[in-house]
């Protein structure tokens, strides 16, 4: 989300107009925490899943869109496991909460508590939230935004 900002030239003189006029708003800490929220209260919603635990952490990738260094994991178990990871639309719509309202986060991972099977959905260099492309393992090669290894 962008916000306009009047220009008042002889205050800005020597600021380019586009650093004035693309100036981001930055989410509050309130926001984000209401987001993770959103998201846990959904899959705790799923019939026979259980959130195991939420957690935000450092993603580990090299180049990321600006600012975003961050991932929202939610480790999940239970037989309606599988309902949530069969539901692109479900997973996006947690996603874009979270990436929408916490500057800081670039990608959320879903994945089944102890098993290796995530998916993930972050935000791309054009902007929209999308799931994130499985590479084989294996690779000698660190996966690029946009990627993951799965297993």
């Amino acid at each position: 989300m962008k916000v306009k900002l009047q220009i008042l030239l002889p205050l800005f003189a020597f600021t380019s107009i586009s650093a004035i006029v693309t100036t981001p708003l930055v989410a509050n800490a309130n926001e984000c925490q209401s987001a993770i929220s959103y998201g846990e209260q959904k899959i705790n919603g799923v019939n026979n899943a259980n959130l195991v635990y939420s957690e935000t952490r450092a993603h580990g990738y090299s180049e990321y869109p600006a600012g975003r260094s961050k991932s929202h994991i939610f480790a999940i178990n239970g037989g309606g496991v599988e309902d949530i990871m069969s539901s692109p639309l479900f997973m996006t719509d947690i996603a874009t909460h979270i990436i929408s309202s916490c500057n800081s986060i670039g990608v959320v991972d879903f994945g089944v508590y102890q098993s290796g099977w995530i998916l993930s959905f972050g935000i791309m260099w054009n902007g929209q939230i999308e799931e994130f492309e499985c590479i084989s393992p294996g690779r000698n090669i660190d996966a690029d935004w946009g990627y993951y290894v799965c297993t």
